[in-house]
């Protein structure tokens, strides 16, 4: 495996000389902006940071949000990679679900109220990034003079919410306080989850939370509890019946020590059932960084029970069992001949406490190990050149070794009924991404190109042992491709986005790829403070799937919205309407391929009013 990764470092390197190296003093800073790191300061945005405007503010930077359930439950998708391909780190730390199917996705653990920036990475040039890049969420630092703000949002329609945060912050600390509560929404149609999905009834969900910050010198501490209850995900056959996070930090200078624990449970208890079933999952972490390495641990356990109706028989799975691990990095950037140079070592080994299990994995896999090791190594050779006052072309040549995910590798279910099994794949060879990005800009237009070959990428696979079946993990040569084009101006911007994904090692497409989708908005001029905006957003059907994991081609979509920002300061207004023609749809996204999946296609929202009023004094 070393030598595959320094071979294939080389080759870029040497790519990278080949195509990009010519001598040049016109080289043109991006900062902030470019197709390879965005970071949006909030203060800039035309609208306040609430929950439900996360998806408005990733869409900048080429990122989709896929929902699970309420919007508490969003995951992260870009340019094919999902889910574990991409990290969320919040103030340098790194957050870990403790569910298997990700109900309680990293994106949802901050309070939006305190989101100061939020950097969008799109490469291996990044400390803390995973195969695919990372999702950095900065919160302000509290201030020495003091400052209340109040946050309320209450949605109606086909979605009912409530949303409220207060932070009061002086003397350089700072509390805050969040709670909502709200019901599963309807579609266009006017049904809901429990006429669709097989629930009892349609529960509130709530969550609550509070946080405490502060610095001193050149010390920084913080702490926080989240609890969330009731969370419906029609996606899977079990919902989050009970979520609770810690964590707490504390930083000198540079360095900060940190941990995170959540202790997750979900079961079937809110559905019309036959068959009762109920996992419960916990996960530490616990990291020190700066802004030169990190290391961090990760303990994630994970027990599942499964009981025949008649309560005569249970099987009990050890789901996750003890899996640790320890992993380290150390990142290094240079600036040569107009090049900027990053790289970023490192490595990880994964353990498992459950000696029990191997013997299962070994019935699948007969060369099966509990404990493995996996370097990490990550390379990007950026340059951007300004040809002439509105253009700009800069390219990217980038490599990224990681290691798979624990659930890949160590998950355990044995089902009843004649269902497939769910097996990790603890032979798994490690991942290896090289991409070649490029964006153009010229005036208010832009093109951005990537490609990426992945080798060894982790993808689901079905496997017949004997009579058995199993649903598990393998590894498969993966050749994506993509490009956006976009136009931004005062009153009008539109982006056009197009990923091709195939599975090079069976020919057939990849899975879980985004369709084609055209997103246009108009803007009004600013009046008084308020601007008017309506947004149409197309998405056509996916004819390329993947029949044998049972991906199958939905139908093409529109979606009408519209809304208006006020600035009244200290006030700030915003109101808007979501799918205001009322269509009943889905998203090809919207399917989970794993064995707790619920085989539904679940439809979105119907017209759904929001208003978010926000004050600061």
């Amino acid at each position: 495996m070393f030598y595959r990764i320094i071979f294939s470092g080389l080759l870029l390197v040497l790519f990278a000389n080949s195509i990009l190296a010519q001598d040049s003093t016109r080289v043109y800073d991006l900062k902030q902006i470019t197709v390879f790191g965005k970071k949006y300061t909030l203060s800039q945005q035309e609208f306040p940071m609430e929950k439900s405007k996360m998806n408005s503010l990733l869409e900048l930077g080429g990122f989709n949000i896929i929902t699970k359930g309420s919007f508490l439950a969003q995951d992260v998708y870009a340019d094919g990679m999902k889910r574990g391909d991409f990290t969320v780190i919040i103030d340098g730390e790194r957050y870990h679900n403790a569910c298997p199917m990700r109900m309680d996705a990293p994106l949802s653990r901050i309070n939006p109220i305190e989101i100061e920036s939020v950097e969008l990475v799109k490469s291996s040039a990044n400390l803390q990034s995973g195969l695919g890049g990372a999702i950095v969420i900065h919160r302000s630092r509290p201030r020495e003079a003091f400052l209340f703000s109040g946050s309320a949002s209450h949605t109606t329609g086909h979605t009912s919410e409530t949303d409220l945060s207060v932070l009061g912050e002086g003397f350089n600390n700072r509390s805050s306080f969040r709670f909502a509560t709200g019901l599963p929404y309807s579609a266009g149609n006017g049904k809901s989850f429990k006429d669709l999905y097989g629930y009892k009834e349609n529960t509130s969900f709530r969550l609550g939370e509070g946080t405490f910050m502060g610095h001193a010198g050149s010390w920084d501490y913080s702490g926080n509890l989240m609890i969330s209850e009731n969370i419906s995900f029609p996606y899977l056959q079990m919902d989050e019946i009970k979520s609770v996070v810690y964590n707490g930090s504390v930083g000198f200078d540079s360095y900060k020590l940190y941990f995170n624990y959540t202790d997750h449970l979900m079961n079937n208890e809110l559905r019309v059932n036959t068959m009762p079933m109920e996992t419960d999952a916990k996960n530490l972490t616990v990291g020190l960084k700066s802004d030169l390495f990190e290391v961090y641990y990760r303990k994630w356990n994970a027990d599942n029970k499964i009981v025949m109706a008649n309560g005569m028989m249970t099987l009990k799975n050890h789901l996750l069992p003890d899996v640790g691990l320890f992993a380290g990095n150390i990142i290094y950037t240079m600036d040569a001949a107009g090049f900027q140079i990053t790289g970023k070592g490192g490595l990880a080994t994964y353990q498992t406490g459950d000696d029990k299990n191997k013997a299962y994995y070994k019935a699948v896999y007969q060369d099966a190990e509990d404990n493995r090791i996996f370097p990490v190594a990550g390379l990007s050779v950026t340059r951007t050149e300004l040809f002439a006052d509105q253009l700009t072309l800069s390219g990217m040549l980038d490599f990224s070794a990681d290691f798979p995910e624990a659930e890949a590798l160590f998950v355990k279910v044995q089902r009843m009924a004649g269902k497939p099994w769910w097996s990790g794949n603890p032979t798994l060879t490690q991942p290896i991404r090289s991409s070649l990005k490029t964006n153009l800009q010229w005036s208010v237009f832009s093109a951005d190109m990537f490609g990426s070959y992945i080798l060894d990428y982790v993808s689901p696979s079905a496997k017949t042992v004997g009579t058995q079946k199993y649903q598990t993990y393998t590894n498969i040569n993966a050749l994506l491709a993509g490009v956006t084009l976009g136009a931004n101006s005062e009153f009008a911007d539109s982006r056009l986005v197009y990923t091709y994904g195939e599975n090079r090692t069976t020919g057939k497409p990849l899975t879980e790829i985004l369709p084609l989708q055209l997103i246009s908005t108009l803007k009004s001029p600013v009046y008084f403070g308020t601007r008017f905006w309506l947004r149409h957003t197309w998405e056509n059907v996916q004819k390329r799937v993947d029949s044998g994991l049972l991906e199958t081609s939905g139908k093409a979509w529109n979606r009408l919205d519209a809304g208006l920002f006020a600035d009244l300061s200290p006030v700030y207004l915003e109101l808007d309407v979501e799918n205001l023609l009322n269509h009943t749809y889905t998203r090809h996204l919207s399917y989970v391929r794993d064995p707790f999946s619920s085989g539904f296609k679940v439809l979105e929202p119907g017209t759904t009013i929001r208003l978010n009023l926000r004050m600061m004094y």
